[in-house]
């Protein structure tokens, strides 16, 4: 009857979001990829901004929610909305490092801020935005905008915090492979 296709329906939309989320993750990661030059700053730059995605996903799973649409949508969205304050941190940190010739260290401290109020404003208005659709009597509704709300927080404080220093981590492992092929 019709709430065994609506069960239905939602198990395969669940399963659909999961291979909509690999999707986006790909695709996202090879436009970093292709932005800053690097397969490897590319994939570092995916780890702050699925993390968070992850945290909440599994926040839930361990309070024993079961995803619903809403929590489900969260997934390949907030990807794609938290992405944004990584794109423009490693906008800055390459303008910071290759036309004014700074040193890795103080590239990525002066992207990140450069970008940190704005990074903060954005979120704070998609926070507003999502936060309202909580209040939805709707529940997949509600616990989309509350959830995708939390994950934007959790993005800007990765974006802000982890992807300049997995940069300077990882830039600095370049950084110093390339002397010793030079010294060799």
């Amino acid at each position: 009857g019709y709430y065994l296709l609506l069960s239905r329906l939602i198990d395969q939309v669940l399963q659909e979001q999961w291979r909509c989320l690999l999707s986006s993750i790909l695709m996202v990661g090879g436009l970093l990829s292709i932005f800053v030059r690097s397969i490897r700053l590319g994939l570092v730059s995916l780890v702050p901004n699925v993390m968070p995605m992850l945290t909440v996903l599994a926040v839930c799973g361990l309070l024993g929610e079961r995803l619903n649409m809403g929590a489900a949508m969260i997934a390949a969205v907030s990807v794609g909305i938290s992405i944004d304050g990584a794109v423009h941190l490693l906008f800055h940190y390459r303008k910071q490092k290759l036309k004014k010739g700074r040193r890795q260290r103080m590239a990525v401290q002066m992207a990140a801020v450069r970008t940190g109020v704005p990074v903060l404003l954005a979120t704070l208005a998609l926070v507003i935005g999502f936060g309202v659709l909580s209040l939805s009597e709707f529940v997949p509704t509600a616990i989309f905008g509350f959830l995708i709300a939390i994950t934007m927080i959790l993005g800007a404080v990765a974006n802000l915090t982890f992807l300049p220093a997995m940069l300077t981590l990882v830039e600095k492992d370049s950084a110093s492979n390339q002397q010793a092929m030079t010294s060799s």
